[in-house]
């Protein structure tokens, strides 16, 4: 959620979906609001971690985009070396 930085409201759960791969690598796939945030953002490569032991689960999700001119910076979110 923090790498989309949703604006004022939070995204729909339902619209952050993790599935298997081919080979059985987990997938994140963005439907609706997430989606369509993720692309405003300039967000379009996702790499995910998962990990699960008895009752604890966790998931750690980097996003990134394969190439493009920079992003403007998003609201809230110290550009690179400053601090907020």
């Amino acid at each position: 959620m923090k790498a989309l930085a949703p604006d004022d409201d939070a995204l729909p759960w339902r619209s952050i979906e993790v599935t298997r791969a081919a080979g059985g690598r987990p997938l994140l796939l963005l439907h609706g609001e997430a989606e369509a945030l993720a692309s405003r953002r300039g967000l379009d490569h996702w790499t995910v971690s998962l990990t699960h032991e008895d009752f604890l689960a966790a998931a750690v999700v980097v996003a990134g985009r394969r190439c493009g001119p920079p992003l403007p910076p998003v609201s809230g979110i110290a550009p690179e070396g400053e601090n907020p």
